[in-house]
């Protein structure tokens, strides 16, 4: 799975544009953070949430949705498979992404 999820962002961002590879990229970047949600205890704030979407996603952006569950499906499966110390350090760091962004207080 997860060289099928390699292949994909490879092809897409071959062929998309620019504003595509940011989409694709803030869609992988939010996909861990809202992954993360149950494993690291963290709870969000939807408001929060929603605003940075708002201001980072254009509107016509129909791909932003679908690429963002695909991210957090595959988010979610790796963090099944990491040690206490690697889940350890992704959600503090997750943590630390979390609130500079407003989602968690």
């Amino acid at each position: 799975m997860k060289f099928a999820i390699m292949i994909l962002l490879g092809l897409v961002v071959v062929f998309g544009s620019v504003r595509a590879e940011n989409s694709i990229a803030l869609a992988n970047q939010l996909g861990a953070i809202l992954a993360a949600e149950k494993s690291c205890h963290f709870s969000y704030d939807m408001t929060a949430i929603q605003n940075f979407i708002a201001k980072n996603i254009p509107e016509s952006d129909m791909s932003f949705g679908p690429m963002l569950q695909l991210m957090v499906q595959g988010q979610t499966i790796e963090m099944g498979d990491m040690t206490p110390a690697t889940l350890m350090a992704f959600c503090t760091q997750t943590g630390r992404v979390a609130k500079f962004n407003g989602f968690i207080h």
